[in-house]
């Protein structure tokens, strides 16, 4: 570049320009309905202008969206190409949230080829990886007429808060 009024100034030189034209990618994660346990699959559809090779990097939330985790997926590394922008991918949701039983876990994923994408929220999860409580019932001692009384012990992995229905049948069973 040289400046210039009347004379001519000394040429000023830019060593190194970077020109980026590329456009970076995006993605969509279609909404999932049903209650999710263990494995949960998700799907995304990948848009690139340029149809590049793209790098999908996805975390999750299970505090509204205020943190982000990694999640443990089946496979580490999702690299998706032009000829495959649709596809899915496997969170193996109860190494990372065992134990969680909650309808507001968030997933979300970031496109990148040369530049990166902006990160694409899911809608709310249902995620529900709480083990069931256990029941251990004592018989009753002797035999009783109009009072019978039965021994339990209950427990619960996650210490829940755990609900007892009793019932009896008249006809063995």
């Amino acid at each position: 570049v040289t400046p210039r009024d009347n004379d001519s100034g000394a040429p000023a030189v830019i060593e190194k320009v970077h020109i980026d034209n590329n456009d970076p990618p995006s993605v969509t994660l279609p909404d999932i309905f049903d209650e999710q346990t263990g494995d949960v699959t998700i799907t995304y559809n990948v848009s690139d202008a340029e149809n590049d090779d793209v790098t999908l990097e996805f975390e999750y939330s299970t505090d509204g969206g205020a943190t982000w985790k990694k999640p443990t997926l089946a496979t580490p590394s999702v690299k998706v190409s032009s000829a495959s922008y649709a596809g899915t991918v496997t969170w193996r949701s109860a190494f990372d949230i065992k134990g969680l039983d909650s309808e507001r876990v968030l997933v979300r994923a970031r496109p990148a080829d040369n530049d990166a994408g902006e990160y694409y929220v899911s809608s709310p999860v249902h995620i529900d990886n709480n083990d069931p409580p256990t029941l251990v019932v004592s018989p009753p001692d002797g035999v009783g007429r109009d009072q019978v009384t039965v021994g339990y012990k209950v427990s619960d992995p996650e210490g829940d808060a755990v609900n007892l229905t009793c019932e009896y049948s008249t006809d063995g069973g």
